[in-house]
């Protein structure tokens, strides 16, 4: 929303996102089609006067409707990214190697989009939205003087621009360093600031990865995971030390407590007897050729479909025994890590509005899922030590396996214990493999072939000490005459 001057950002938006990035781009196609140029977003030359950067100090020391004009419209109006109501440097435009650009800066820029248009080329843009509350928080800018860091802000803009080259799309945009040309600049005549990011390949895209197979354009479509991880970076390179340090302790008490809550729950499962139902029911759900290697696996959660994974089973159990821990002996500490894992998403929420944290998994659900995890994996891996067998070889275990390994020392009257005390009194094993009728085959066809070449050796052995019993009972004519026999014979089976 326009508000008739500048620097005159809204406050007490903290429902909306704080700083979001909304994309767009227009092919060269397009615009030739209206007959706009790339270039016509830049020109001081229409500027109705020069405007001295008054307000750019460093303050500490003295929804796509974001994007308020569409891109063809940007176009059609010349000069719009320089305009003077919006601008309050003389020079605004910046790229990487500048803040400031001059007039000759400009015409070496309005050439090269000129080039890229030529080409055929696709022009990008990004637009950082920043709501004046997170300005304030950062002290980037101060609502009673109107001053704003705009050096800091363009600073951090140069600091991302190459991740968004390079990983937002199927390969890097440009085929050489000085293919991209990119601008930026500040407008600050909405209610919250507006930076703008215009981006685009000079020589002509003939890469089949970067051209759509039916119109034969340079793709325009961003990466949204690049796109949010050059959000995310932008906000980092900007946030105050404070801010910084006050986020931090959250996000150390959310790990210290999830590293607490695995730590406890081996040994709350081992000091009670309550717990030795449910610990024995996920113990003979466990496939038996897997002992020394189960393992939740590569996920973030517990998989309990037996189509997708053969510890299934198990996992059922071991999702109703975390259940039971978090809210009995472990509760306390549960509750506590709720509370701190919501204030990761009342961050996430206040930085990217409402509307964007629902189209992504709660920080809080990412970290409830790992807990979860690794409580799990704690306790196969419990498994996994005490059933290992008292006579294996530990000459080659080094230092750090057996300290591991002391961390799963068990009480010889606990819960794990015990449960491997019954399982090998009772003969107990776990779930067996089923054999499908293919691999039983398989193994038959092995077995047989192992058992005639047995055959065979016993034989060759056999008929060995039988000549060596012929030999020990000649005399020394009679061994002469049988080795030239011998020869005579092999000599005839060379000579076939």
């Amino acid at each position: 929303m326009k508000t008739g001057g500048k620097a005159n950002f809204a406050v007490n938006e903290h429902s909306n996102g704080m700083v979001i990035m909304p994309m767009q781009f227009v092919t060269a196609n397009a615009a030739n089609s209206r007959g706009q140029k790339f270039a016509d977003l830049v020109d001081y030359s229409l500027r109705n006067e020069a405007i001295l950067n008054e307000n750019n100090v460093p303050v500490n020391k003295t929804n796509n409707d974001e994007l308020t004009t569409d891109i063809l419209n940007q176009l059609a109006q010349e000069g719009y990214a320089t305009r003077a109501d919006a601008v309050t440097e003389t020079y605004p435009i910046f790229n990487s190697e500048k803040l400031n650009l001059n007039d000759h800066d400009i015409s070496e820029l309005k050439k090269d989009l000129q080039t890229a248009q030529d080409n055929g080329n696709t022009l990008h843009e990004h637009a950082f939205s920043i709501r004046a509350d997170w300005l304030i928080e950062n002290d980037l800018y101060n609502p009673d003087t109107k001053e704003l860091d705009q050096n800091a802000l363009k600073q951090a803009e140069q600091n991302i621009v190459n991740r968004l080259f390079q990983n937002g799309q199927a390969l890097p945009l440009g085929e050489s360093p000085d293919d991209v040309v990119w601008f930026g600049v500040i407008h600050q005549d909405t209610d919250h600031l507006n930076m703008h990011l215009w981006y685009v390949k000079k020589s002509r895209e003939t890469r089949p990865e970067m051209l759509h197979s039916k119109t034969g354009e340079p793709k325009g479509v961003v990466k949204l995971s690049e796109k949010n991880r050059g959000l995310a970076e932008f906000m980092r390179h900007l946030m105050s030390e404070g801010v910084k340090e006050k986020r931090n302790k959250v996000y150390e008490r959310v790990d210290n407590l999830r590293v607490n809550i695995r730590e406890s729950s081996l040994e709350a499962l081992d000091s009670t007897n309550k717990y030795y139902e449910d610990l024995r029911k996920i113990y003979v759900l466990l496939p038996q050729d897997l002992r020394g290697r189960w393992k939740v696996g590569n996920t973030d959660q517990l998989v309990t479909d037996p189509q997708t994974s053969r510890m299934a089973g198990a996992n059922v159990q071991m999702e109703k025994l975390i259940n039971k821990l978090l809210t009995d002996d472990l509760k306390d500490e549960y509750e506590t890590f709720k509370q701190e894992n919501k204030q990761l998403n009342q961050i996430a929420t206040r930085d990217n509005g409402q509307i964007h944290s629902q189209n992504i998994i709660a920080i809080s659900e990412r970290n409830e899922r790992r807990l979860r995890k690794e409580m799990a994996n704690r306790i196969y891996r419990q498994f996994n030590e005490n059933f290992k067998s008292a006579n294996s070889d530990l000459s080659n275990i080094t230092d750090q396996d057996k300290n591991l390994r002391a961390n799963y020392v068990r009480e010889a009257d606990g819960t794990f214990e015990r449960i491997k005390f019954d399982a090998l009194l009772s003969g107990q094993k776990p779930k067996q493999t089923v054999v499908t009728a293919v691999a039983a085959n398989s193994l038959n066809r092995i077995a047989n072939g192992l058992r005639r070449g047995a055959r065979r050796d016993l034989e060759t052995m056999h008929r060995f000490i039988r000549q060596q019993t012929q030999l020990e009972n000649m005399t020394m004519t009679e061994v002469a005459e049988h080795a030239t026999k011998e020869q005579l014979r092999s000599d005839k089976g060379f000579r076939r």
